[in-house]
């Protein structure tokens, strides 16, 4: 069983959840674009290489017209971004195109965002007013509609180049501006500091460049180098992903100034971002209790402790923390009746964006799968090994998809089956949410996704894994939407992991 265990594993879950970093490279583009330049002349166009270390990944292009939207007057704005980059035996090619309409103001009017990988899209359409924006989204054909409120004083801007303020930079200066994200579906407060002057190689020449630092983001901490004229030529993110202004020859070739010609493939995402460990962990499916330390956690928002694990902080930001995690099978003598009705478990039946739990095709599988069956736990059970049995693995999709269109596909990775079976709880009356965080595989701790259903308590599911119990390996640092595992970028490459005590 422990072989057939770890073979399963490392098929569905060594792809790793790649959702978060292909997100950050559209938010890293976004948060560049949205530094405060106060001379930028209008209209225009730029483009730039995206890196990945000293390795070329892709580049961006980024253009700002005069235009009129439902008859007033405007500036449109279009960015483009192809990237490449391989993860284990996987190559994921990432697509995301955005326009957007904004007023003098810079504060957007209508926008379209489109994210594709494989053959796979996300297209969200949204308009926003004084006081709400209505997102449209159509992930993979599951379409949805949602509100989401503008609280009052936000000053909510476009995401790409714009000239925020007549007055010229200088150092010491602070803004702070909020930007929506199309594919969280929330409105990220950014706050952007100028810290210094500094000098910066560009074009074959030197510049002064004012140093800016954008933090708030999903991803983490931006730096970007930005001249008195508004143009942004150098933004680094974290895992060393750089974007560096070029000509549009330049940044649609494989090479780079980085490369003097000649190409260098890039890293390896996952092993890029996953975290190293102080020892071994020994057959690491079957670890029923772990004591570990983690130290670099920028966020204490990413520390959540309940009753699957206890996380007691040790130090102040960049926080260390501590951790017990203790799981074991789940006990069906204990478990509830389903479908559960408590209205305080209602958001984790819902349907949303990602998990359509009330669609037609979700429901009447559901309860081909769980038929008679109303013990919590043992329905858990039957629809974590439908995933299972019927799920295969592919890692070259690198977006966030529908549990609809991952049924239609049947394909994915760790993220893909977490949100079909948390679809499919649902629609049986099983309390469920996605959470991700980091799994021990190989010497390192990978990012991972997985469920957790309330059966008779808050359970983890893995329909990765080919039998009930979850090991103590999970370790977890988001739960709830599927969009919630966007927060867990902002780690990557950022932590380290000191085992303490297993069993």
């Amino acid at each position: 069983m422990f072989m057939q265990t770890l073979t399963t594993f490392a098929r569905k879950c060594v792809h790793g959840d790649h959702s978060p970093l292909a997100t950050s490279l559209a938010l890293l583009a976004a948060v560049v674009l949205a530094t405060p330049a106060s001379a930028q002349t209008l209209p225009g166009r730029l483009w730039m290489g995206v890196y990945f270390g000293q390795s070329k990944i892709g580049y961006t292009g980024i253009s700002t017209v005069r235009a009129q939207f439902e008859g007033k007057d405007c500036y449109r704005m279009d960015s483009s971004m192809r990237t490449h980059i391989p993860a284990f035996d996987t190559q994921m090619d990432i697509q995301a195109d955005s326009t957007i309409y904004v007023n003098d103001k810079n504060t957007p009017v209508f926008e379209t965002f489109t994210m594709s990988s494989a053959g796979h899209d996300v297209n969200v359409r949204a308009r926003f007013s004084a006081t709400e924006i209505v997102a449209e989204v159509d992930a993979g054909g599951a379409k949805s509609s949602q509100t989401i409120l503008i609280p009052p004083g936000t000053n909510l801007v476009g995401d790409t180049l714009f000239p925020s303020s007549n007055m010229a930079m200088k150092v010491g200066d602070k803004l702070v501006e909020s930007m929506f994200d199309p594919l969280s579906l929330k409105i990220e407060e950014v706050r952007s500091d100028v810290l210094r002057v500094e000098p910066i190689e560009f074009d074959g020449s030197t510049r002064d460049a004012f140093v800016i630092r954008s933090s708030g983001t999903t991803m983490g901490d931006i730096t970007c180098w930005q001249d008195d004229k508004g143009e942004v030529l150098k933004a680094v993110g974290p895992l060393g992903l750089t974007m560096i202004r070029e000509t549009e020859e330049t940044a649609k070739s494989l090479t780079g100034p980085n490369q003097s010609g000649t190409y260098v493939p890039p890293p390896d995402l996952a092993a890029a971002a996953a975290a190293s460990v102080s020892s071994d962990i020994p057959n690491p499916r079957n670890v029923k209790y772990l004591k570990i330390r983690f130290s670099g956690i920028s966020d204490k928002a990413l520390v959540i402790s309940d009753n699957l694990q206890k996380a007691t902080l040790l130090g102040t930001g960049p926080y260390t923390v501590e951790y017990e995690i203790s799981h074991a099978n789940p006990d069906q003598t204990k478990a509830i009746a389903i479908p559960i009705a408590d209205k305080n478990m209602a958001e984790f039946l819902e349907e949303n964006a990602y998990v359509q739990s009330a669609n037609p095709e979700i429901t009447r599988l559901a309860r081909q799968i769980v038929g008679r069956e109303t013990n919590a736990c043992k329905a858990a059970s039957l629809l974590r090994a439908w995933v299972n049995e019927n799920m295969r693995a592919n890692g070259d999709v690198a977006i966030l998809r529908s549990s609809l269109d991952i049924l239609h596909t049947k394909t994915g990775v760790c993220r893909d089956y977490a949100i079909l079976y948390t679809a499919l709880a649902r629609a049986a009356g099983i309390p469920t949410r996605v959470v991700s965080g980091l799994v021990y595989w190989k010497g390192k701790f990978y990012y991972h996704a997985w469920a957790e259903s309330y059966m008779y308590k808050w359970l983890p599911v893995d329909a990765t894994l080919p039998t009930d119990f979850v090991d103590a390996t999970h370790i977890k640092f988001a739960q709830g939407d599927a969009t919630t595992m966007f927060g867990v970028a902002k780690l990557m490459g950022m932590i380290k992991a000191d085992v303490i005590q297993v069993k």
